[in-house]
């Protein structure tokens, strides 16, 4: 695997480092061979309310994972992590959300590298069910997992009010 760092959210990328040393990231065997290049970088817009994007690109085993620096921190993450199993998906208000509190840039970089290598993990049939809720889970939890990380190393930066 290659992490393409042009962020410089260096506590970020060692996370996810030690959380892909368990995963097949190279390929040989495919019919294009390669290995998995992650890229972190930043968005190129100033609009504020687009936070973060991430995308999957197969002809070059590339993960692009964005976040846009002009965000305003701190900002309140809410996405839907499931379907209740008593409800019908089509009701209005079926959906189960999940909320976080997203401190900084390294935070927001965490939730949308997880999320994008989850959607690569089910494409290399590492993990089933492709579907955004299962994303999403995957990003708080990994999200939640990085916060407890900075704490026990000592590395949170910024003041939580």
């Amino acid at each position: 695997m290659r992490i393409i760092n042009r962020t410089g959210l260096h506590d970020a990328e060692a996370f996810i480092r030690k959380k892909l040393q368990g995963y097949q990231t190279e390929f040989p065997e495919r019919a294009i061979p390669g290995e998995l290049n992650l890229v972190l970088k930043w968005m190129r817009t100033k609009n504020r309310e687009r936070r973060m994007a991430g995308s999957f690109r197969l002809r070059d085993m590339t993960v692009s994972c964005r976040v846009n620096k002009h965000t305003e921190l701190a900002f309140n993450l809410h996405a839907i992590v499931g379907v209740p199993w008593d409800q019908c998906s089509e009701a209005k208000g079926a959906w189960v959300y999940d909320f976080e509190v997203v401190y900084d840039l390294e935070e927001a970089m965490v939730f949308v590298v997880s999320h994008e290598l989850r959607h690569f993990l089910c494409f290399t049939h590492q993990e089933r069910e492709d579907v955004e809720h299962l994303a999403n889970r995957a990003g708080f939890e990994w999200l939640r997992e990085f916060k407890a990380w900075r704490v026990a190393w000592g590395r949170t930066q910024v003041a939580r009010t």
